[in-house]
């Protein structure tokens, strides 16, 4: 309620549909009852970070490289858990970087979130980069195996071709591609297949 009566009318409209949104998401509802994802655990530390580098990142008070560092360290978490988080760290770097002019000590800044997100990743994944590394000779095996030739792999390059044929091959298929998560069944990126109108929606609004 605090949170709230700091919002106008139509940007608590605006949250509403967000969190209905997010909450009914057909992708929330598979990776929530199907054990094999982690996607939610992900979510959580991403948005967690994000949230706490969005309400220090343009402050000045003492406590903001610390909080910084721990928003940093979290996203660092999830990219340890799951290489598809590395899509956050870029963002996150490169918002910090876009707006230097309003950041005070925005090289501190940068790097106290390098170190963050590097604690963060030796944290969560340090041990298996190790281990992939002393058992296939290439710590992000298999991928990069272009870059580290381990002998247990093809020369696979940043990522496997399992999703190439969904990707867009025009224009208009780019441009339509919300459409398509509502007319078409076969979400990008979610192995089930299910139609979901808030995508499209979410774009309109």
């Amino acid at each position: 309620d605090y949170i709230l009566k700091k919002f106008e009318i139509k940007d608590k409209l605006s949250l509403l549909f967000c969190l209905l949104s997010a909450g009914l998401s057909p992708a929330i509802v598979f990776c929530s009852f199907r054990f094999g994802h982690n996607d939610m655990y992900i979510a959580i530390l991403v948005t967690a970070g994000i949230l706490i580098y969005i309400q220090n990142i343009f402050g000045e008070h003492k406590n903001r490289f610390m909080l910084l560092f721990t928003a940093s360290f979290l996203i660092g978490l999830s990219f340890g858990l799951k290489y598809t988080s590395i899509v956050f760290i870029a963002a996150l770097m490169l918002t910090t970087a876009c707006f230097y002019k309003k950041i005070q000590y925005p090289v501190k800044t940068l790097a106290d979130m390098a170190g963050g997100l590097f604690t963060g990743f030796m944290v969560s994944g340090g041990f298996w980069v190790w281990l992939l590394y002393k058992k296939f000779q290439n710590p992000l095996f298999p991928y990069f195996n272009n870059i580290f030739k381990s002998p247990m792999a093809d020369a696979t390059p940043l990522l496997g071709a399992d999703f190439v044929h969904l990707l867009p091959k025009t224009f208009t298929e780019f441009v339509s591609f919300p459409l398509k998560c509502f007319f078409d069944k076969g979400f990008i990126g979610l192995e089930p297949e299910y139609y979901d109108l808030k995508i499209p929606a979410a774009f309109f609004f």
